[in-house]
């Protein structure tokens, strides 16, 4: 596999260097494939943008977004490891998700979020939604949840893409702490309000 020198030259290094102080102070840690992103700041920035909007401004739970990226991701390495514990932080059971990992929506999970995976796993499968999977999706998400929950899928397909293409590394459990205390403050924030 493909490996990018992080540590290549690059004419926009201060540049790269307030993108990644903007990452840290906006997450406590910089992920590898983001901080991969950055060799190209502007590109970075612009992908951000679509990025901050799906894991923090959608329209969409915490377990609903969780469980959309995990599903999408379900067959990356990079994002499971990432994602899965976060859905089990917001809600969904461990069971649950290993059954997600093998691509299988179980019947334990609330029917919105069934139809939500569901959905979901088409999208990240690449060859259309069909129109039982759109219509179910439909039925308990509004359009603009609906829109919410594809354009989450695109997004961390286009992520999963990078990281195989680049053959990212799975960061190290520090980071992984990080980014679930982060989620689990955020988690008790909402709970609070």
């Amino acid at each position: 596999m493909a490996k990018i020198k992080l540590d290549a030259a690059t004419d926009g290094e201060t540049e790269r260097q307030a993108v990644l102080d903007d990452i840290l102070s906006s997450r406590g840690y910089v992920s590898n494939i983001l901080r991969t992103l950055t060799l190209s700041p502007e590109a970075s920035k612009r992908f951000s943008l679509l990025g901050a909007y799906t894991k923090y401004e959608s329209n969409l739970t915490s377990i609903e977004r969780e469980l959309a990226i995990s599903a999408t991701a379900h067959a990356v390495p990079y994002g499971w490891a990432h994602h899965a514990p976060l859905a089990i932080i917001a809600g969904a059971t461990e069971d649950q998700m290993a059954a997600l990992k093998d691509g299988v929506v179980t019947p334990d999970l609330d029917p919105a979020h069934q139809a939500l995976c569901r959905f979901a796993l088409a999208i990240a499968q690449a060859n259309g939604v069909s129109q039982d999977v759109l219509d179910e999706v439909q039925r308990h998400y509004a359009p603009d949840q609906v829109i919410d929950i594809a354009m989450t899928s695109a997004y961390f397909m286009a992520i999963g893409a990078l990281v195989k293409a680049f053959d990212i590394e799975i960061e190290d459990d520090a980071v992984f702490e990080k980014e679930q205390a982060w989620e689990e403050r955020k988690q008790r924030a909402q709970s609070a309000t």
